[in-house]
């Protein structure tokens, strides 16, 4: 039997509901007097033995179709946001999409705590390199040589300065900013992408229509 991917994951569903209902049929009754409840014991013995069957029966063909569905997702081959994916690498990014934003988030968080603490030291350090200055050349360090100023600010900044220490090499605010844009980007994108996959991607299965 031939199916889209739509049909595939719709008939799915509706297998898992029947499942459901199958498992909660009467497997085992209390006999009384030839009977259960208003069945005689074959007719209660017919059903138990009818709806084993039915279960195993729509547990096989559950099984089938939803190995074809992952079968078919592991090769077929979407575009979103001009990246190409399996539709099983979509879902499975999809799947993890707000936990990378959420790390983002926090990324940010730390970026701009450790952004306000370096501007905060380097204050620091600029009000105490006027005063390291007039220790070493007196009340007016400028008429020093500007070659032994320069020399002087550069070893105190270089020991007192702050500076951010991030794990790339790159900007760091545009690491994480780029790291938002692509998820948002994909997410807005994914669930259009994969409603066209699904309705023209077709797959072979042999079960019970």
């Amino acid at each position: 039997m031939k199916i889209t991917l739509t049909e595939a994951l719709n008939k799915l569903k509706l297998i898992n509901k029947r499942i459901e209902k199958a498992a909660g049929q009467p497997m085992i009754g209390a006999l009384q007097n030839g009977k259960v409840g208003a069945l005689t014991k074959v007719e209660f013995q017919q059903n138990i033995t009818s709806n084993i069957q039915s279960f195993q029966k729509l547990m096989d063909n559950y099984t089938l179709l939803k190995s074809a569905i992952i079968s078919t997702n592991a090769v077929t081959e979407v575009i979103i946001d001009g990246e190409k994916y399996t539709i099983a690498t979509a879902i499975a990014r999809k799947q993890r999409a707000e936990e990378v934003l959420e790390y983002a988030r926090l990324l940010a968080q730390q970026y701009d705590r450790a952004s306000r603490q370096v501007i905060s030291g380097n204050n620091d350090t600029t009000a105490n390199l006027a005063k390291h200055l007039k220790d070493m050349y007196g009340e007016k360090p400028e008429a020093a040589e500007q070659s032994q100023i320069k020399e002087s600010t550069e070893a105190f900044e270089k020991r007192w300065g702050w500076s951010l220490l991030s794990p790339t090499n790159t900007d760091f605010a545009k690491f994480i900013e780029e790291m938002v844009d692509d998820t948002q980007n994909f997410l807005s994108d994914i669930d259009t992408v994969l409603a066209v996959a699904n309705a023209t991607t077709m797959i072979d299965v042999d079960i019970d229509s």
